[in-house]
């Protein structure tokens, strides 16, 4: 993003069999639970994020069986 945005752009990977998308992020290092965002999307925009913060980033896909849940590994960055 642009300096001074504190947004980040989320890409997941499409996955065929997926209804949906589910991104988690929280401050890297921290203990607070993850933040979950729902999206019909593979792509998703966090607005208003702490500038100059670490954040760490996950997802999974939303299949038929909602409850069924596989997240990716977290991705760090840093919000500008």
């Amino acid at each position: 993003g642009t300096l001074g945005s504190r947004r980040v752009t989320l890409k997941a990977k499409p996955h065929r069999s997926a209804r949906s998308y589910r991104f988690g992020y929280r401050l890297l290092g921290g203990s607070d639970a993850w933040i979950e965002v729902n999206s019909h999307g593979a792509t998703r925009t966090l607005e208003g994020l702490q500038q100059f913060a670490e954040y760490e980033f996950r997802c999974t896909y939303i299949g038929t069986n909602p409850d069924v849940v596989n997240y990716s590994d977290p991705v760090t960055a840093t919000v500008i």
